[in-house]
């Protein structure tokens, strides 16, 4: 983990020797909603992004965006069924997702201190849920296609740095072994590092 958060620093320091560009790293606190938050409740505080974006017009950017939140909640003492089988006790699950999305950012005040910028992502995002009883386990995998909105600002510290906060959805459409569609709304609070 500590080598594939060093590699993105790297890659984002290199990434913005280049002009007309924007790397950001950022600290994501993610919400599950729809059937997501059925299965998981509470919120994650352990996620980070990167994103890097070069602009293609003076107010719009296009790039691609990955990163990491690990969602996890403890069911209270019960009987839970699943097909066939019930179960008697304590329950874990864990979810962990990696968006790794395409996309286009439209920036309102590119040159002023205080800018806002809405945008669009488009990939997938790939999910491993665990849900723990005892010495069982059972691990499900996709491959979601997904789609994530996005509205954020920045503030820029000097021409070449700003803070950023950002507002995101991520849906991911139902595939694979996971039955339901994986969805959460994170807030990212990050730092920008401004090629332009």
């Amino acid at each position: 983990m500590k080598k594939f958060i060093l590699s993105l620093i790297l890659l984002g320091t290199i990434s913005n020797m280049s002009a007309q560009s924007v790397t950001n790293l950022s600290y994501s606190i993610g919400f599950p909603s729809g059937e997501f938050s059925d299965y998981i409740c509470d919120a994650s505080f352990r996620g980070f992004s990167f994103t890097y974006s070069k602009f293609v017009k003076p107010q719009v950017a296009v790039g691609f965006t990955t990163g990491w939140n690990v969602f996890y909640s403890d069911l209270p003492y019960d009987t839970y069924t699943e097909g066939t089988t019930s179960l008697s006790g304590k329950q874990y699950r864990t979810n962990n997702s990696v968006p790794i999305l395409a996309t286009v950012d439209y920036y309102f005040k590119q040159n002023d201190k205080i800018n806002t910028y809405a945008g669009l992502g488009l990939g997938v995002v790939y999910n491993r849920s665990n849900t723990d009883m005892y010495i069982y386990t059972i691990e499900q995998e996709s491959w979601n296609f997904a789609l994530q909105p996005e509205i954020g600002l920045e503030y820029k510290v000097d021409p070449k740095i700003a803070l950023t906060i950002a507002g995101k959805y991520i849906y991911g459409f139902e595939s694979g072994e996971i039955n339901h569609p994986v969805s959460y709304f994170a807030i990212n609070l990050g730092v920008s590092f401004l090629g332009r």
